[in-house]
């Protein structure tokens, strides 16, 4: 179910912080300015679970020709002409599930993320299958931060390494971003399940917490930047009987816990989850190998 189709006064817009709002869900910019030519809209364009398939693949079923970051950089260069106003995050999972991502360890992955001016991309449990030093070479190589407000590192938060040289240094809570004048904060978390399917040696030094209360400081962090909007981005999905939660996913309790988020983008399940609405405020989206790089449309009317 897509969020009610209602604009925002930037005055309300400006509000969302520390109390509950509603994002609205447009099919196209045009559609946006046609309702009022003051409108600014902000696109999220996010990819999740590529598992380094450049070229299309088949789905689960046996359908051919499905996904590929090749096709999703396509649409993305369609949609940043059509809007400048954009931001674009991976939600995961990026560079380990092909052959020829393994022979290069993952570096043709971060490469095309380079390439294609990701803002960020959000730690997933499948970066560890190929150990601690891969991992390491991924964040080294990454141009942009990488988000995982709930895992902690030799002990320390994101965000505390000072050593501008240390790979951990790349790791970040959350992003600021000012799009249009409008201030998005896009707070990342990882699936707290990782200590229940990798080898120690895998995630050596890692700590992976319940994310509720690290999205609690994130978000205090990101309001004391001026932050004027909350998106939260999660390597976590929906529980696929119950449609809830379970260990590894805390979609639901996360949106309960934080009137202040707007959007909730997902992945980790594999799951083909249109945006919908989850609450009276957030909306959820997920897809598997992605067909398309799915976009997420706010607007403000100025």
């Amino acid at each position: 179910m897509l969020l009610h189709d209602k604009a925002w006064s930037r005055r309300d817009f400006l509000k969302l912080v520390g109390r509950a709002g509603m994002v609205s869900a447009v099919p196209t910019l045009a559609s946006a300015a046609a309702l009022n030519p003051d409108t600014v809209c902000i696109s999220i364009l996010h990819t999740t679970d590529l598992h380094g398939h450049i070229l299309p693949t088949f789905d689960y079923d046996g359908k051919p020709d499905c996904g590929g970051l090749a096709r999703c950089a396509t649409q993305i260069r369609r949609w940043r002409r059509e809007n400048p106003n954009s931001i674009l995050i991976d939600v995961g999972d990026v560079y380990q599930g092909t052959d020829v991502s393994l022979r290069n360890k993952g570096a043709l992955m971060i490469d095309l993320l380079n390439h294609l001016d990701y803002d960020a991309w959000v730690v997933g449990n499948h970066e560890f299958d190929w150990g601690m030093e891969c991992f390491e070479h991924a964040l080294q190589q990454s141009n942009m931060p990488v988000l995982a407000a709930n895992m902690l590192m030799e002990g320390r938060l994101p965000g505390e390494f000072q050593e501008a040289n240390h790979p951990f240094a790349r790791i970040q809570p959350f992003i600021l971003k000012e799009v249009a004048g409008i201030k998005i904060a896009i707070i990342g978390v990882t699936t707290p399940g990782m200590p229940f399917w990798l080898w120690p040696e895998l995630t050596r030094g890692l700590d992976f917490r319940h994310p509720v209360e690290p999205v609690r400081r994130a978000i205090v962090g990101a309001k004391g930047g001026g932050a004027d909007a909350i998106v939260l981005s999660g390597h976590m999905g929906l529980k696929a009987r119950s449609d809830g939660d379970d260990f590894a996913n805390t979609v639901m309790a996360l949106i309960s816990e934080f009137p202040e988020i707007v959007v909730f983008i997902a992945g980790h399940t594999h799951q083909d989850v249109p945006s919908r609405l989850t609450t009276r405020r957030s909306s959820l989206r997920s897809q598997f190998k992605e067909t398309a790089a799915p976009r997420r449309d706010v607007r403000v009317d100025g």
